[in-house]
């Protein structure tokens, strides 16, 4: 199940929160959608771990950073590069 999703402020790329806490990264998510690009070629998995108690309830994905937030959890995750 999806929580949020996140677009980057570069309009071309999107992180997928999912409800176990695994974010999945889509880089120039349109040509993927369009079928230019494949999936595989386009995205990886971040897993958080361990899990937080409480469940991943924000994300926020800008400046190349991706944030994720719970009640009792805040964490910068990943790099974009």
């Amino acid at each position: 199940m999806i929580v949020v999703s996140s677009v980057h402020t570069s309009g071309s790329d999107v992180a997928i929160l999912f409800a176990d806490s695994i974010i999945a990264v889509i880089r120039n998510f349109e040509m993927v959608f369009s079928g230019q690009v494949g999936l595989s070629d386009s995205s990886f998995l971040i897993a958080l771990s361990p899990s937080p108690p409480d469940p991943a309830t924000y994300l926020a994905f800008a400046n190349g950073k991706i944030a994720v937030t719970s009640v009792c959890f805040c964490s910068v995750s990943a790099l974009i590069v």
